[in-house]
């Protein structure tokens, strides 16, 4: 799998919410800093098997588009 890279507004973005969260929900105030830190672990921990995932759901999706289309081919044969 190819590392997942961010670009620096996504990343600006998740540090933002990550902080927003940890207020909102565990009345913890964390920096930036920390934030990112947090942020570098949930990518290196989680992110392969949400990517993983999505991976899976992918194909899964496409093999259900390409039976469809299968059937509707074979709708059409004289």
């Amino acid at each position: 799998m190819a590392e997942i890279k961010l670009s620096d507004a996504q990343r600006d973005h998740l540090i933002d919410g990550i902080k927003s969260y940890m207020s909102e929900e565990l009345d913890a105030d964390v920096g930036s800093f920390e934030a990112g830190f947090f942020l570098d672990y949930l990518i290196k921990e989680i992110g392969p098997a949400v990517y993983n995932q999505a991976i899976y759901d992918t194909q899964a999706a496409l093999t259900q588009q390409i039976e469809r289309l299968s059937e509707d081919l074979l709708q059409l044969e004289k």
